[in-house]
C-alpha cells in the first residue's frame, strides 16, 4: 500500500478509536481541532505515547514511515499545542 491508498477520513477513524480507549470525556466531542500535544491536551503523555505507537505499526501497512518525535519537534515550532488535525497533515504531507 502506499500514501495514495491511506485517506484522510481512515486516518481520522483509526486515531479516534485510540483515543477514545484513554479519553474519559464526551466522545461526541472530538473533533478534528481537539489538541493532543500540549498545555490543553485531552490525554496523559503515557496514553499519547501508546497512541503513536498504535499509529507507527497502523502506518507501516501503508509504507510510510512515522516518525512522531521528530513530527512534535517540528509542530511545536510554532504552536506548543497540536491539535489532531495537524497530525494528520503531517502524516499525509510528510515524505
Amino acid at each position: 500500500m502506499s500514501k495514495e491508498k491511506l485517506n484522510q477520513q481512515e486516518l481520522l477513524k483509526f486515531l479516534f478509536s485510540k483515543i477514545a480507549k484513554f479519553y474519559s470525556g464526551d466522545l461526541n466531542a472530538l473533533t478534528k481541532k481537539t489538541i493532543l500535544i500540549g498545555e490543553n491536551n485531552i490525554i496523559s503523555s503515557n496514553d499519547l505515547f501508546e497512541i503513536f505507537m498504535d499509529l507507527e505499526v497502523y502506518l507501516k501497512e501503508f509504507n510510510i514511515v512515522f516518525n512522531w518525535p521528530n513530527m512534535i519537534m517540528e509542530l511545536s515550532k510554532n504552536n506548543p499545542n497540536i491539535c489532531i488535525d495537524e497530525i494528520l497533515k503531517y502524516i499525509l504531507t510528510e515524505k
